[in-house]
């Protein structure tokens, strides 16, 4: 048995009655339909796909330490990983040397994130922090956003991630 949708005051009972109601293609059907007169994303302002602002990408004691997961958000790979510190990091999911998406089969070294093909090594920031073969990790690598990273927090039991379309730094905090 269907249990029913929950009410609370965004929903006006009449569209739950409704939509209970509804099942496959006319539920979609639904869902997609266009509202009439209603205004354009650019007319109320909503060009970005994604509105900037914290998104949870899993809960604390989802994340281990010493463990990476590969997730998605804003339409792109993401791997998140908990260092030996036991802070949760993210970065951008395929690394700078060959591209390797370092959620599938990277591992934690300390607190950073070493790719499973050639071990190159990245912190939190995303700079690289070590490559095995290399006499000197060259500039370009050492610089912070080599790889894109994500402001994170820990708050709730949960693991925030800030997105900003622009890159810029969070806005605002998070309660406790």
């Amino acid at each position: 048995m269907n249990e029913p949708l929950p009410i609370d005051a965004r929903t006006s009972p009449s569209t739950v009655w409704m939509v209970e109601h509804l099942k496959g293609d006319d539920l979609v059907a639904w869902r997609m339909a266009d509202l009439p007169g209603r205004r354009s994303a650019e007319e109320r302002n909503l060009i970005e796909p994604f509105p900037f602002g914290w998104y949870v990408v899993c809960y604390s004691d989802e994340l281990a330490v010493g463990e990476v997961k590969p997730v998605r958000y804003f339409a792109r790979e993401l791997v998140v990983w908990r260092g030996e510190d036991g802070k949760a990091r993210v970065l951008d999911a395929y690394c700078r040397h060959f591209g390797a998406h370092m959620g599938h089969g990277g591992r934690v070294v300390g607190n950073d994130l070493e790719c499973q093909f050639h071990a190159w090594t990245y912190d939190g920031t995303s700079a690289v922090t070590g490559i095995p073969y290399a006499k000197t990790i060259p500039l370009q690598a050492k610089r912070a956003n080599c790889v894109p990273s994500w402001p994170v927090v820990e708050r709730n039991g949960l693991v925030w991630v800030w997105y900003h379309p622009e890159g810029k730094p969070p806005k605002w905090e998070i309660d406790t």
